[in-house]
């Protein structure tokens, strides 16, 4: 095959990919992943004691969920999904669900699983939606971080709360286990987001910095929607994925999909094309191939 040809090849097959309902997804190599589609619907995540689903991909234990909610949380038929701008979150056909029993005022760490120990900033995604309206002011809690401690309140963590200073439900951020910083855009019932975390060590003694984005659009995050910048001393490694509960009742439903865990931005962040970056390079492709062929 000449140079030419070899062109015309390249192109075409870009040609193919941009094709309509072909434009495929961009991902990085992850540290952790979990999209929940290996279990079935209904399934409890963990059945028994030390009988944890242990689907996805890269993590070193099998899930742990606490005793007292181990039938609250399942997986559930029909996954969440994502798309805005250059982002792509496919959430496939199930998705975890937690699901708080009437009455309960269950406050405590309740999900737990392992990932390989990392020292650098780490990224963590996940797609989140609850069923809970706002409004109420009984400060309804849920929160998703990480830690190095099997069930272990994770001191860095992003978390959605009833926030009756704001008047409504809200994201924040945590480093710690009581700083906060609330993003202030408030959210909805039924509504889809998708959360975007890096922790990072900057300080002396441990890690100290959460930075959240709720919906971004592209691998350009801009300025955090919440910020919590207090050092951790002795935490320096991250290897647990850790969930928790807090003042919840009267069947108070949660819902997370397409877990991510990585080193780079990428790694949580999944892209397609830009429409107009793809049709310039396919254009440039097919104009070098013509004039190669007025070359030859």
């Amino acid at each position: 095959m000449n140079c030419c040809s070899r062109i015309l090849s390249v192109v075409v097959a870009l040609g193919a990919l941009l094709a309509p309902g072909l434009i495929r997804p961009v991902q990085a190599v992850l540290v952790a992943y979990e999209g929940f589609e290996e279990y079935a619907a209904g399934s409890q995540l963990e059945s028994n004691a030390g009988v944890g689903q242990s689907g996805g991909s890269f993590w070193t234990s099998d899930w742990n969920v606490l005793d007292t909610q181990r039938a609250n949380v399942v997986t559930a038929a029909g996954g969440l999904s994502y798309a805005a701008g250059s982002v792509l979150i496919d959430g496939g056909n199930r998705k975890l669900d937690t699901h708080i029993p009437i009455g309960s005022t269950a406050n405590a760490v309740y999900l737990d699983r392992a990932f390989p120990a990392q020292a650098g900033p780490v990224f963590m995604s996940f797609l989140f939606r609850t069923t809970s309206a706002d409004g109420t002011g009984d400060g309804d809690f849920i929160q998703f971080g990480l830690d190095n401690t099997a069930f272990a309140n994770p001191r860095l963590s992003v978390a959605h709360r009833d926030n009756s200073s704001l008047g409504d439900f809200d994201f924040h951020t945590r480093a710690g286990t009581t700083v906060t910083d609330f993003a202030g855009l408030g959210t909805n019932a039924n509504e889809t987001y998708f959360l975007v975390a890096r922790m990072s060590d900057t300080g002396v003694a441990g890690y100290n910095l959460v930075e959240l984005w709720i919906n971004p659009t592209s691998l350009a995050l801009g300025t955090p929607d919440a910020v919590s910048n207090v050092e951790v001393a002795g935490l320096t490694s991250l290897s647990r994925f850790l969930g928790r509960i807090a003042f919840t009742e009267t069947g108070d439903t949660y819902f997370i999909d397409e877990l991510r865990i990585g080193t780079l931005l990428s790694d949580v962040v999944i892209t397609v094309p830009e429409p107009a970056s793809a049709a310039l390079a396919l254009m440039g492709l097919a104009g070098l191939a013509a004039r190669r062929r007025r070359v030859a």
